[in-house]
């Protein structure tokens, strides 16, 4: 388990792995949350997409899965992050602003493979 992803009680939490900006966090043998940063050009730290999959079925641990993807973004080398957005998802773009991100994009008609729409959002260091 990488030493960076530890609760102050670890008998809450099994770990945090992955490779350094992709991780899954796990408990009981369950998928809590799953995310991280993908550059979109190898070699270059200047811009990356931040992805994430969270699990509803645990909710006491959203303080944890917070605080784990803030200190990502932090340490991470990227200058430009993205991410995306459904809009008829208010949550989403709840926590996301909690992130630090700011709405680039209200609006992007047919992004999702499905023809939904998005909304973009960035952080720059």
């Amino acid at each position: 388990m990488n030493e960076m992803f530890r609760l102050a009680d670890p008998a809450l939490y099994e770990g945090m792995e992955g490779d350094e900006w992709n991780k899954t966090a796990m408990h009981d043998g369950e998928v809590l949350a799953c995310g991280g940063l993908l550059p979109l050009w190898p070699d270059n730290e200047m811009r990356a997409v931040a992805w994430m999959h969270l699990g509803m079925s645990r909710p006491e641990f959203f303080t944890f899965i917070h605080k784990q993807v803030m200190k990502v973004l932090v340490e991470s080398p990227y200058k430009r992050i993205e991410a995306f957005t459904d809009p008829t998802f208010p949550l989403a773009a709840r926590w996301i602003k909690l992130l630090g991100f700011k709405n680039e994009t209200p609006f992007k008609p047919f992004y999702f493979p499905d023809g939904r729409a998005a909304q973009e959002w960035v952080r720059i260091r």
